[in-house]
């Protein structure tokens, strides 16, 4: 995998966001409500502390540390998503996972190429490696794809649950993909999401599941 030197850093709400020129990332999106209020504050203190706690003012200065404390405050957010029982879990529908499914193949070979993906009732995993767009790269094309992807699904689901209001939780979580090791683990982490919630004896046997590496 190929070494990216020029890194730029932007924040989007609470979470640090990267870019990297033609870097693999892992994106994560889930449902709007599918986590509770009290769960949400209560891993961005844990988060805070652990960074506080750092001395990490400027997060540019050790990013391995900070990868880490993400990755850790990841982990605690993803585990919450698939042991949840309450919120929607609007990506069960066929019909709508077929239109998340069709909304992300569409940006393929366009904005990104394709890795992997998998829809989980109340969230979504891709891994996808940026392309280049017209007029260069820019610290937000990723967000920008995203929320191109987010906003275009969101209205055919509405109106297919005729119903109105955001569809997907605005923020995002996204990881610089920094090697093929990472790659690969990464991989198997999204592919066996669905194994590990008891939705499928296999990743082969899960419906909205995609990968092609």
């Amino acid at each position: 995998m190929k070494n990216n030197e020029e890194i730029v850093l932007n924040y989007k709400r609470h979470l640090p966001h990267y870019f990297h020129a033609d870097a693999v990332y892992f994106v994560t999106f889930r449902l709007y409500g599918s986590l509770p209020s009290d769960v949400i504050h209560r891993l961005k203190a844990e988060n805070k502390t652990l960074l506080k706690a750092t001395g990490l003012q400027f997060p540019e200065k050790s990013m391995r540390h900070l990868s880490n404390i993400r990755n850790k405050y990841f982990i605690q957010f993803d585990r919450h998503l698939d042991s949840l029982i309450t919120g929607p879990d609007w990506l069960n529908n066929h019909e709508i996972a077929g239109i998340v499914e069709t909304g992300i193949q569409f940006y393929h070979l366009k904005n990104y190429k394709l890795i992997a993906y998998t829809l989980m009732p109340n969230h979504v995993h891709m891994i996808v490696r940026m392309l280049k767009s017209g007029d260069g790269l820019s610290p937000y094309y990723l967000s920008n794809t995203i929320g191109r992807l987010k906003s275009f699904t969101a209205q055919k689901a509405n109106q297919i649950l005729k119903r109105t209001g955001p569809f997907w939780q605005q923020e995002n979580y996204d990881h610089v993909v920094r090697n093929d090791g990472e790659l690969s683990r990464i991989i198997e982490y999204i592919l066996n999401n669905p194994v590990k919630a008891g939705l499928s004896e296999t990743w082969e046997q899960y419906p909205y599941s995609y990968c092609k590496f």
